[in-house]
């Protein structure tokens, strides 16, 4: 995959002649540049970068997109603090894609169907810190908490909820399995630093630490288990993306690029400057206006990753 650079970045490149310590992981030798005419386009949400802050602004930002239902409201960029103006950016990107479209087994059918993308691009270790501390039973009961707030009192006041509290579910779609989620986190990894030591191998201890304890839930009634979770196995699976337990750990960046042909034109947004590269990729694409982000303060302006 070659990386379109957009301006800002060309120009803070010209400003210093530091290298990054990613630069020999980077392939600069030549890059794809499309004329802008030709451009079709998808939105790619890599988990864990910024991206469902993006795809607020998309008027093709959500998951049905892609398969051909159109987002519902259609101006839903619209619904985001500040936003008087479409971009050209959610005119023009046809569809969104995020990991249930890598865990359907179709990203190349979608590819197929565009010769350019956007994606949202993070450090891998700060995007696995942010995977860890977002599936955290304790950040999820108060993400929940929050988002019940204020939909209750967009209830009250007789108008639409902020388009950023969404109903929190679970992790897994699985009352069970969101149970042992949690039990995981309570007994094996109650912090990034106790998973490190988890699946360090020079951790004797942790190699035979099993987690015994009670799960309960409700579906179609109350039950009840006792269950063993064996730590080492499991944050050793949830790090190598062969389980569930801390879910955007599943997909890394090969998963979500594996199928994109070479010939492929990549739009990178980066997390760290990630309004700022919004703005010229929007410019890039053919604006012609001053590109406005969401309202300074606003929940919509909080890079949600």
């Amino acid at each position: 995959v070659q990386f379109a650079r957009v301006p800002f970045f060309e120009q803070q490149q010209q400003k210093s002649q530091q290298s990054s310590p990613v630069d020999h992981l980077i392939d600069r030798s030549h890059r794809i540049e499309l004329p802008n005419q030709n451009r079709t386009l998808a939105f790619v949400h890599i988990g864990k970068s910024g991206g469902s802050t993006i795809s607020l602004l998309l008027r093709n930002g959500c998951m049905s997109a892609a398969d051909g239902t159109p987002c519902d409201p259609p101006n839903r960029w619209a619904k985001v603090a500040g936003q008087y103006e479409e971009t050209i950016a959610s005119q023009r990107i046809q569809f969104y894609l995020h990991a249930p479209h890598v865990d359907s087994g179709k990203m190349d059918r979608y590819y197929e169907r565009v010769n350019s993308i956007v994606i949202v691009a993070r450090d891998p270790f700060d995007r696995f810190v942010s995977a860890f501390l977002t599936h955290h039973p304790q950040n999820i009961d108060m993400l929940r908490s929050r988002s019940r707030v204020a939909r209750l009192r967009a209830e009250v006041d007789g108008v639409e909820p902020p388009v950023w509290a969404k109903p929190i579910y679970g992790v897994s779609g699985n009352p069970e399995s969101d149970q042992m989620h949690r039990k995981a986190y309570e007994g094996c990894y109650p912090s990034p630093a106790a998973f490190a030591q988890c699946i360090n191998p020079e951790d004797k201890g942790m190699a035979r630490r099993v987690y015994q304890t009670k799960i309960h839930w409700l579906s179609r009634g109350y039950h009840e288990k006792d269950v063993a979770i064996r730590c080492r196995e499991v944050c050793r699976g949830a790090i190598a993306g062969k389980n569930k337990y801390i879910y955007h750990l599943r997909f890394n960046y090969e998963s979500y690029l594996k199928d994109l042909p070479p010939e492929t034109e990549v739009l990178v947004i980066r997390t760290k400057k990630l309004w700022q590269d919004w703005i010229d990729v929007n410019y890039i694409l053919g604006s012609k206006s001053q590109v406005i982000i969401p309202t300074e303060g606003s929940q919509e302006e909080i890079v949600n990753s």
